[in-house]
């Protein structure tokens, strides 16, 4: 489900992206992702848990591309290296962190946590020029 969801996404993310700015699909991603995290977090069956992960893919797919082209674009030619390695840095501060989910005692209190921190995005999205 989560693939099907990021092909969907990735293709819709695009278009929308192009049709209605980078930035205001970047912000519907951000908190769609958010949303459905914690939908999964809340699932009442499989079946609910696996609707919620497809709609979550679906936001998911549109986070990185825009960031990275939102990036690249705020930092200018000479430095888009930097940014590339910078967006890069919190996939590998991710998985460092993985070690930590030992210590919560379930599943859907993981979820949570990992659905919660991109919504501070969203307190930061008045610095984003629109592309």
């Amino acid at each position: 489900m989560h693939f099907a969801g990021l092909v969907v996404g990735t293709a819709l993310s695009g278009y929308l992206a192009d049709r209605y700015g980078r930035k205001h699909v970047f912000l519907i991603c951000i908190v769609f992702m958010a949303l459905t995290g914690v939908a999964q977090a809340l699932a009442w069956d499989y079946s609910s848990f696996l609707v919620f992960a497809l709609l979550n893919a679906v936001g998911t797919s549109g986070v990185y591309p825009l960031a990275f082209i939102i990036g690249v674009e705020m930092v200018g030619p000479r430095k888009r290296e930097m940014s590339s390695i910078v967006l890069n840095y919190f996939y590998a501060v991710g998985e460092a962190l993985l070690g930590l989910s030992v210590f919560l005692p379930d599943w859907r209190q993981l979820q949570l946590v990992l659905s919660l921190p991109p919504l501070i995005c969203v307190a930061y999205f008045w610095l984003v020029p629109e592309s």
